[in-house]
């Protein structure tokens, strides 16, 4: 710029570069399912892959492996997505044992939630995984005897509280159980005539005779005890107090073809925190004479509460038996709960004995008792890694730490903990809480779920991974087109490709234009669901192979843009995949290409995505996948930039400003071989006094797209040696010239 100036000053311009735009296009995937964890309703932002996802909402189960791994296909190829988190009306989250179960899906949730009395945690999101967690919660008396010490650093003084929280059960940490975690062995003894002893871990037990019991239940529970409880055979070798028997039982009795002879006698004792308490049991069977095999039925602690029993029913033959168990005076059925009658303040089951006895009810004496075998259960307290660990946390609202960090136990567990809410805000009480009552519910409906996705403002997403019934897809597919800047890939139903040999194709063409029923450029299909392999579970699974395709159309953005396609040999392999679900030949990719379903073929350079067509039926530019995705680039990019037109007047500055701000933008995809050609129109041609009076602004904007190659012809000619090639170029042919 030249200036002119009379007398000497200093001259300064300005000018507004903020509405510079450029060609940009968020990669992000959304996806609607179960999980194991996580919050619900609201979509859980991936970031970070495979581990990332996995540490949000746990590793699957045979109820949720499909939404994982689909997830999973996509993160093969792009980081970040988009998880909204389902789960059925009866879902429950943990909550302190003793305490009703809640429902809380998320930390708003939370916040609006008011609790009963007796609510002191709750678990983080709902499910069974959060009955998981026992909260440890010590000061510093406690600190020196604590069994988590080895992993605090700081001990808590007047007023302060560390809290751990452990996982006592092993599935969180994936460590060998933290507490309960169960080996079994099986033993074998009392062999011979009115024998009197049991071998354990090869130490003789000696069991005394008793002729109105047959076997001495209490000596023999005295015996295992000895024997088990301290380690000091080959049956538990480890030290006390790291292994401790969880149960026995003692079953395989064999008699003398005799219907007299009736089970009897059994007694159990159970100990919580080394303090007995006794629970009788009786036990009646009938008699199985062609087997000569006595059956019977025993008692077994719940897993997910050890302040219940469940009565087991055991059928063998032809035998039924009967049971009832006598607690506090109440008779049970087999299959009745009841609450032990357990001191307060108990926190881990540590054994419960079953013995067992066979009478002959003629004479009333013990009988000849040719086998008996026994199978011993501990509990492996290891080394126990807690799962979580908050130190020097305070009970007092607002208080502080020694860094000025929130100290308040409260918050602390509100916007830290990735597993619990503390229900109270006040009375942080020393001891373990064991939560329980946590209940997964996968029975959902995605629909509501792609329906919150199509709401563009609050989801910047670019595919969206549809999944499910029918019902389910369509409504991906409605999500797209109301939201006009993103793509829906489909797979259709497992039962039209696996296990439908002969009939894949004509099953996939069924789908598409008899189910389906939809016709847009914002969804895309392929024909295809691969085998995966499922390491937490050690297992085969069978995915659609929608969640890859979408993982290929991000790699392509991410890598080169939108305009390209994600398709064929440069860009079409996908991983992972151990295998198809059935190989298309060229009649069953052409039929197919016809109805704008693009085939993924097993080739020898690896297992290729062989087509890039929209949804679209009708002849369109944007029939194909590139030419769809640049047009969502542009459209969204210029309109963001619009924005910032509205409230100013419609005169010549500003569409001049405006037309300033899309040419260099266009002029930008030009040059990166983005579009063909391009231009902007917005002046008072199109933007007349009529159109000025209604408060709108009108601009055109011309795209000619790149076209991807779907078909290559190759002419091959023989010349003989007189001839020229000018000749056979202009002979005709499909590539002659002109």
């Amino acid at each position: 710029m030249t200036v002119f100036a009379v007398a000497p000053s200093v001259q300064y311009s300005e000018r507004d570069a903020t509405l510079f735009t450029k060609a940009s296009y968020n990669v992000a995937a959304a996806f609607a399912g179960v999980s194991r964890w996580g919050k619900v309703g609201e979509p859980i932002h991936v970031t970070g892959g495979e581990q990332d996802f996995k540490d949000k909402v746990f590793q699957p189960n045979d109820a949720t492996y499909l939404d994982y791994f689909m997830a999973i296909d996509y993160a093969r190829y792009s980081d970040e997505f988009m998880f909204l988190r389902m789960c059925g009306a009866t879902a429950r989250n943990a909550v302190n044992t003793g305490a009703n179960a809640v429902r809380v899906d998320t930390k708003d949730d939370f916040e609006s939630t008011s609790f009963v009395n007796d609510v002191t945690f709750v678990g983080r999101y709902p499910g069974t995984l959060g009955n998981s967690i026992t909260v440890h919660t010590i000061d510093g008396a406690g600190f020196d005897t604590s069994e988590f010490n080895d992993f605090l650093t700081y001990r808590p003084q007047e007023g302060e509280f560390t809290i751990v929280l452990v996982d006592n059960t092993g599935e969180i940490t994936g460590g060998g159980g933290q507490v309960n975690q169960v080996d079994q062995v099986t033993l074998t003894g009392l062999v011979g005539a009115q024998a009197d002893t049991l071998v354990l871990g090869g130490v003789n037990v000696t069991i005394p005779a008793n002729t109105n019991a047959g076997v001495d239940s209490a000596a023999l529970i005295t015996a295992i005890d000895d024997v088990a409880e301290y380690g000091n055979t080959t049956l538990v070798n480890a030290v006390p107090d790291t292994h401790k028997v969880v149960s026995v039982s003692i079953g395989g009795v064999q008699e003398a073809n005799d219907a007299n002879f009736v089970l009897l006698g059994v007694a159990a004792s159970v100990a919580i925190n080394d303090t007995p308490a006794q629970v009788a049991t009786k036990v009646k069977a009938a008699y199985d004479t062609a087997a000569s095999t006595a059956v019977f039925s025993s008692f077994e602690i719940d897993p997910d509460d050890d302040t219940r029993i469940i009565a087991v029913n055991a059928v063998r033959g032809d035998v039924a038996v009967q049971a009832h168990t006598q607690v506090g005076g109440s008779t049970l059925t087999l299959t009745d709960t009841v609450d032990i009658p357990f001191a307060d303040g108990f926190s881990v089951l540590h054994y419960t004995h079953t013995a067992i006895g066979l009478q002959d009810t003629a004479t009333s004496s013990a009988t000849d008792l040719t086998t008996l075998s026994a199978s011993v259960v501990t509990g492996s307290l290891g080394t126990i890694i807690p799962t979580e660990v908050y130190e020097l946390v305070q009970d007092v609202a607002g208080a502080k730490n020694s860094m000025g960090g929130n100290a308040y136990f409260y918050d602390v567990l509100k916007n830290g903990s990735n597993y619990i809410y503390s229900a109270i805000r006040n009375g942080l009480a020393v001891g373990d809480v064991v939560m329980a009552g946590g209940v997964d519910d996968y029975n959902i409906d995605r629909t509501s779920g792609y329906d919150e996705f199509s709401n563009s403002e609050l989801y910047d997403v670019s595919m969206i991974v549809g999944v499910g019934t029918i019902g389910e897809q369509q409504s991906a597919v409605d999500a797209s087109i109301t939201r006009r800047d993103c793509v829906t890939f489909l797979s259709p139903p497992i039962d039209s490709v696996v296990g439908a040999r002969g009939n894949e194709r004509s099953n996939v063409v069924a789908w598409r234009n008899e189910q389906l029923l939809r016709d847009s450029s914002y969804m895309f299909m392929d024909d295809q669901w691969a085998v995966v392999w499922d390491e937490y579970n050690s297992t085969e699974r069978w995915i659609p192979a929608a969640g890859g395709t979408a993982g290929l159309y991000a790699r392509a953005i991410a890598l080169e843009g939108p305009w390209k396609s994600p398709a064929f040999l440069n860009r079409g392999k996908y991983k992972g995949y151990r295998r198809m679900a059935w190989r298309p030949g060229p009649t069953d990719r052409k039929e197919l290409y016809k109805n704008q379903i693009n085939s993924i073929v097993t080739r020898k350079e690896g297992i290729v995505l062989w087509g890039d067509k929209t949804g679209l039926s009708r002849p369109s530019a944007f029939g194909h996948l590139n030419v769809r995705g640049t047009f969502i680039m542009v459209e969204k990019n210029i309109a963001t930039m619009a924005e910032y037109f509205l409230g100013e007047n419609n005169d010549a500055f500003t569409r001049a400003m405006f037309t300033n701000t899309v040419r260099p933008y266009i002029r930008d995809l030009e040059g990166r071989n983005a579009i063909l050609e391009g231009k902007v129109k917005c002046d008072e041609t199109n933007n007349t006094g009529q159109i000025i009076a209604t408060n709108q602004m009108v601009a055109g904007i011309w795209i000619k797209p790149q076209y991807s190659i779907n078909w290559i012809f190759l002419d091959f000619a023989a010349l003989r040696p007189d001839m020229s090639f000018d000749e056979i170029e202009n002979g005709g042919g499909i590539v002659a010239a002109g």
